[in-house]
């Protein structure tokens, strides 16, 4: 299980005003993530998105788009806050 394996991150939000690939990274890096990191966040936000898409192993998903799949490839779980409550109250 992921959450038991230390697979799970929450970080606050995070605000960009332009794309930071190199911001992104060292905080995932921070965090431990692994090879393939799955990065929940609760709705498009563009700076992240396209901080993101260009490091190798992140996929960023939407809350809303959770799915077994993604999850069960990542080796690390990202969440925003605010898009672990989003999935939370989903689940729910």
């Amino acid at each position: 299980m992921k959450s038991r394996d230390d697979a799970v991150r929450v970080v606050g939000e995070i605000a960009l005003e332009a794309p930071k690939t190199r911001v992104i990274a060292g905080l995932f890096d921070q965090l431990g993530a692994g090879a393939r990191t799955l990065f929940v966040i609760p709705e498009h936000d563009l700076m992240l998105e396209k901080s993101t898409r260009n490091l190798a192993g992140v996929k960023t998903i939407l809350a809303q788009n959770l799915n077994p799949t993604d999850v069960l490839t990542a080796d690390t779980i990202i969440f925003t806050r605010s898009a672990l409550t989003q999935v939370e109250e989903w689940l729910s």
